[in-house]
């Protein structure tokens, strides 16, 4: 099989390739040049031995045992195992019962009851592995002697296993001609949060799930589970719309999200909102009932429903409460085991105190739990505490979302808010890790909002928090990094995602990491090979590092051009008002003229390319079909002014219609020193980090 070459010209053909568009996509996107047939059996070449550490456990040629029932979520979990071995390798190992293994290098897999009573393990090893387990926990262990060494992964339950395949995936070094441990594996691991979720929203909105295919979200599922996902949360409401790139309607797309997640063993949950404006209406009341248990009825599992107060609806609780208490019973003639809970999200202190008043009253018996969710005025430790005891309460983190949200970035820079937006790529290790150590104390785990990809640094480091808070999230980043991109990169593409969070530390202007992270991408775009060129997890940390980096190349000459225009504003009474307004004009026209970081613009629009042709990443309304600029489609706002143009654009139109010269003169005087109030004033700028010693935020 020969190299596939990607290419990304700066044009971009419509949104939506079909028909009359496919040969122009085929032009713009991919030239593929493929010879040869299967894959040799033989072992390929292995990179140079300098740049990887040796293997201490070699399982190229390792068989994998099954020790499972042969079917359901532990088969597919053996499935998991070989196909994305396969995928990293190009050569899959067999399979046969975990009985009739060869003397040979093995992969054991199966629930501790059965493995941990397998004749063909010695008495030693059979011990290891029949220490208690805690549910969804494994043990793996690594036995044997050189050439019939044994990996054996032995889960409590259908879950554990699936997990344990997925810490064994995370550790194995896969890649041309290599497949192996560099370090004998003895690992005991089970979640402390028994409820990991995120969710995987089919609707036009999100970012980039409204183009996938069934395969893609399956694919999605898998790559969630390795990290120790246990809940798919889908989205209810979204039954009549309609998007071009919609692969299925809603209701069949949602239906097959249920059918896969039950596939590995995951529970699937439902956000459902309420969004009839008055419930005290008996046909709102019938209408909304029939609508949910339509939807209850068409998904083959489902788990949990997630009704929330606000965000969207505003129904106050005591109208919200008793409807739930009759759909509670709807829900359960199709799914009996399903869980309900619903969140206090828009309420007031009149709504919370109604809300708070009823599940201590009347402690309901059809309700789970209380979700903590954003625009919520209550931290989730005082939910906690004013819940009645015997309901459960989990928490609903945005981790999607950096402005207008639960949780805004902090010393994030004007320019920045600018150009990236609300929902950008970012990769925040450091602010994850503080917010769920302080949120999960007292509850049961933590649902993951999300709309799309731009978010999927966050998805792992959440899922990989909730099991173990304790992580270091540079490790999780580092597991990241090494299974997603691979192992010959994942050294420096983790290090990258920590640099990218370091970017959005402070003033824009006086931060030199910008560059610098830029520079280490750069060196990790030149070394990579083709095909890690087109992983797309790759392909999103390249887009936000030049993004930044042109970002901030335009906030340092368009802040320049304003102070130059400034200057020559105050020289007014020397030259006149009309004069000095025409060479501020011109210097401000440099921007247009006298552009700053073409090749970095350039880079930003040829990886939007790439991102929407690989994921469907919507980075633009015209060209991409986002539903608006705030929804992750920050390709739009990459050129938006960054310094104070257009204002002074609009105050030279008002100033030219001022009947006198001393008029013109004493407006321009104001517009040169607008940050001065004058004697016994001050001047604060809220949206700046730094400049705003007396606001308190």
């Amino acid at each position: 099989m020969k190299a596939v070459r990607h290419t990304f010209p700066c044009g971009r053909p419509s949104p939506t390739p079909s028909g009359r568009n496919a040969t122009r996509w085929a032009r713009w996107w991919l030239v593929v040049a493929l010879s040869g047939g299967a894959f040799a059996a033989e072992r390929p070449p292995v990179a140079p031995a300098s740049t990887l550490e040796p293997l201490a456990v070699d399982l190229w040629s390792a068989v994998v045992g099954d020790a499972g029932p042969g079917n359901g979520p532990m088969a597919e979990a053996v499935t998991l195992l070989c196909d994305e071995a396969e995928r990293r390798t190009g050569h899959r190992w067999p399979v046969v019962p975990a009985e009739k293994l060869p003397a040979s290098a093995a992969i054991l897999l199966g629930p501790q009851s059965a493995v941990a009573h397998l004749p063909t393990l010695d008495a030693a090893t059979r011990q290891r592995l029949a220490a208690p387990l805690a549910a969804e926990g494994f043990r793996i262990v690594t036995a044997g002697r050189p050439g019939e060494v044994r990996v054996i992964v032995a889960g409590k339950d259908a879950r554990g296993v699936l997990f344990g395949v997925g810490h064994l995936l995370r550790a194995l070094r896969l890649g041309s001609g290599r497949a192996g441990l560099v370090r004998a594996l003895d690992v005991t691991a089970a979640p402390r949060y028994p409820i990991r979720g995120i969710q995987l929203g089919y609707r036009a909105m999100s970012n980039s799930y409204s183009g996938w295919t069934v395969a893609q979200f399956e694919q999605q599922i898998r790559d969630l589970a390795v990290f120790g996902c246990n809940v798919i949360e889908l989205v209810a409401g979204t039954e009549n719309e309609s998007a071009p790139e919609f692969p299925l309607p809603v209701p069949q797309m949602r239906a097959a999200q249920s059918r896969l997640a039950d596939k590995y063993g995951l529970d699937v949950w439902i956000v459902a909102p309420v969004r009839e404006r008055d419930y005290t209406q008996s046909e709102a009341v019938t209408r909304t009932l029939e609508e949910w248990e339509a939807l209850f009825r068409f998904l083959p599992r489902l788990d949990g429903v997630f009704v929330p107060g606000g965000d969207p609806g505003s129904t106050p609780p005591e109208q919200l409460l008793p409807l739930l208490e009759q759909m509670a019973p709807r829900l359960r003639r199709w799914h009996p085991r399903a869980t309900l809970w619903v969140s206090p999200q828009g309420f007031n202190a009149a709504r919370l105190e109604t809300f708070f008043r009823f599940l201590s009253d009347r402690q309901p018996a059809w309700l789970t739990g209380v979700v903590s969710a954003a625009w919520t005025d209550l931290s989730t430790a005082e939910i906690r505490r004013r819940a009645p005891e015997r309901l459960a309460v989990i928490s609903s983190n945005d981790i999607g979302h950096v402005l207008h949200c639960q949780q805004p970035l902090q010393d994030f820079d004007t320019a920045f808010a600018i150009t990236a937006g609300r929902e950008p790529m970012a990769p925040r290790p450091s602010d994850l890790s503080r917010l769920l150590r302080t949120t999960l104390p007292g509850t049961q785990g933590a649902l993951a909002y999300s709309d799309g990809c731009t978010d999927d640094v966050n998805k792992i480091l959440s899922l990989q928090l909730g099991w173990d808070p304790a992580t270091d999230p540079g490790a999780i980043l580092r597991d990241y990094a090494g299974y997603f991109i691979g192992e010959r990169l994942g050294e420096s593409v983790a290090r990258g995602m920590l640099l990218l969070e370091q970017n959005w530390r402070g003033p824009l202007a006086t931060n030199e990491q910008v560059p610098a992270t830029l520079a280490h991408f750069q060196a990790i775009e030149r070394g990579a090979t083709p095909a890690e060129r087109r992983n797309w997890r790759l392909l999103a940390l390249l887009y936000r590092a030049y993004h930044d980096a042109y970002t901030r190349l335009r906030l340092l000459h368009e802040t320049r051009l304003e102070t130059d225009a400034l200057a020559a504003l105050a020289r007014a009474e020397e030259h006149g008002s009309e004069a000095v307004m025409r060479t501020a004009e011109k210097i401000l026209a440099a921007v247009s003229e006298r552009p700053v970081g073409l090749a970095e613009r350039t880079r930003v629009f040829q990886l939007a390319e790439a991102l929407f042709q690989t994921i469907h990443l919507k980075l633009s309304v015209p060209l991409y079909g986002a539903t608006q600029v705030s929804r992750g489609a920050n390709l739009d706002s990459v050129d938006w002014p960054l310094n104070n143009r257009r204002w002074l654009e609009a105050e030279f139109r008002e100033i030219r219609r001022l009947p006198t010269e001393t008029e013109r003169r004493s407006r321009l005087h104001r517009v040169v020193h607008w940050t001065d109030p004058g004697p016994g004033g001050f001047y604060d700028d809220p949206g700046r980090a730094g400049p705003q010693p007396r606001v308190t935020t």
